[in-house]
């Protein structure tokens, strides 16, 4: 078993090709489970997110029904000014800067035979420890996956809506997030599968638009290349990659084994590696 020291390592080195100019603008820490793992700038600091996708099915959606349901539990952890680099001279993070958890549930409708929309909510908190905030986080949004065959491969076009807010007590709504993704992924069984373990490999290209906050905390995300000198609000992004799973899921109980794969981003004058956890949409 790898031990939990060498999973860190594993998940720094391999998102953290990326860095953030000093003056960039801030990204509401709220927000960290939404816009996923990668490098940041939350509240003026340079900080590194790392979701980790929980989710169990409640009521799968098998091929002789229309409807399933299922829980999700993503968990969050964001480390503050810590480099990548450290890691090479054992050097890890002492203490958790930011951290969320959104429970949420999702409902996986048949509209068609290749055609899935699912709608979700979620609902939970975040925190900030740094600075000792704590806001709720809440969220509502709709995916649309069509499933379709191209040669022996097997093709998935897949588009979501996505609108985040945040709340604290004296305010209901301190800070919203928005965000439009439209994406293609071909996937294929890989030679060598058992039946029981059938391993299968994928490429896919992701195109996001990002709508921010007009208020005092803006929200949208802010990557940057290292060359970057000047602060860049990031408007939109294009990511391509590959991933890796398994047909089935490998899963104890009803907890599966999520995807795993890397990418590369690019667009408004910025570029980088992340490192995928899950499924892309």
């Amino acid at each position: 078993m790898i031990s939990a020291r060498l999973g860190i390592v594993i998940l720094l080195l391999a998102t953290s090709t990326a860095a953030l100019g000093a003056d960039e603008p801030a990204l509401s820490f709220a927000f960290a489970s939404q816009v996923g793992s990668g490098i940041y700038s939350v509240e003026g600091r340079v900080v590194q997110i790392y979701r980790v996708p929980v989710a169990f099915t409640i009521k799968p959606l098998d091929d002789d029904r229309i409807w399933g349901v299922d829980f999700t539990l993503p968990v969050t952890f964001g480390f503050y000014d810590y480099k990548a680099a450290d890691v090479l001279d054992g050097e890890f993070p002492t203490h958790i800067g930011t951290a969320s958890l959104l429970p949420g549930v999702g409902f996986n409708v048949r509209a068609m035979k290749n055609w899935v929309l699912s709608p979700h909510v979620d609902l939970g908190v975040a925190k900030d420890f740094s600075g000792d905030n704590l806001v709720w986080v809440y969220d509502v949004g709709v995916r649309s996956v069509v499933s379709f065959p191209v040669s022996t491969w097997d093709g998935r076009a897949g588009q979501e809506l996505l609108w985040a807010g945040a709340a604290q007590t004296e305010n209901p709504l301190t800070a919203w997030y928005g965000e439009a993704k439209v994406g293609f992924e071909f996937r294929h069984e890989l030679p060598g599968s058992s039946t029981k373990s059938r391993w299968d490999g994928g490429m896919f290209v992701v195109y996001q638009r990002f709508f921010e906050d007009q208020g005092s905390i803006p929200v949208a995300v802010t990557f940057a290349a290292p060359s970057s000198t000047s602060a860049s609000t990031i408007d939109e992004q294009t990511q391509i990659g590959v991933s890796f799973g398994t047909r089935p899921k490998l899963a104890w109980k009803q907890l599966a084994l999520p995807k795993l794969g890397v990418s590369y981003f690019f667009g408004d004058g910025i570029h980088g590696v992340r490192f995928v956890i899950g499924e892309i949409f």
